[in-house]
């Protein structure tokens, strides 16, 4: 009884195979992560930009900008005294943490996008 041999590429064939599948693996252990970061990022978005809102409200921040809606002509001849009230009651950490957060998210969609479309490309199907 005569046994066929396999093709000889057939082992590179296999090891390649296996390397893709090692590397689909990683992507999606690095996906099911980042999703995680994201939804953890997306629940702390809006706590805080509420305590933003609130803290808008309780610094009178809303109160200067919107002045300048209601008399412009004042607002313009004491430009300087209005721009410093609006930087002094300007809520620095809450706007820096809600921006922080608002980064976070857009690079975590970037880094799961960037992601899917690598095991895309890796997919056997595609």
């Amino acid at each position: 009884m005569l046994v066929e041999q396999p093709p000889a590429e057939l082992f590179d064939l296999v090891m390649v195979r296996l390397s893709q599948e090692q590397k689909i693996v990683l992507i999606k252990k690095r996906l099911a992560y980042l999703s995680i970061f994201l939804v953890i990022a997306t629940v702390a978005f809006f706590p805080a930009i509420v305590s933003l809102k609130n803290e808008i409200i309780n610094s009178g921040f809303g109160q200067y900008l919107i002045l300048i809606f209601y008399d412009f002509k004042t607002t313009l001849t004491y430009w300087q005294d209005y721009s410093l009230s609006l930087l002094e009651t300007l809520p620095a950490i809450s706007l820096a943490a809600s921006l922080l957060i608002i980064l976070t998210i857009l690079a975590l969609i970037r880094s799961i996008s960037r992601y899917t479309q690598m095991l895309i490309k890796l997919s056997p199907n595609h």
